[in-house]
């Protein structure tokens, strides 16, 4: 519904630390983690990081055939990171 309702799917989810995709993987949501992908979402670099780090790889090899290039890496100024 919130996809259909406008819903940015490249805006970070929930309380505002994952993104769609890393939500999908998180809970093992194919489905929903396919129709992300169909409608556009974008893969980061942490979305890369954590398919690596699942035993199903399901998710690694369609993060790689994703027709959307990985956002660039959020760089966090060392002040911001204490």
């Amino acid at each position: 519904e919130a996809i259909e309702a406008g819903a940015d799917i490249n805006r970070p989810i929930g309380c505002g630390g994952y993104m769609g995709l890393e939500g999908a993987m998180y809970l093992r949501n194919r489905e929903l983690f396919t129709l992300l992908l169909l409608k556009g979402a974008a893969p980061t670099d942490r979305d890369l990081r954590f398919a690596k780090s699942l035993e199903d790889k399901w998710f690694l090899e369609e993060l790689n055939k994703a027709p959307n290039q990985p956002l660039e890496p959020t760089v966090v100024p060392p002040a911001a990171q204490r």
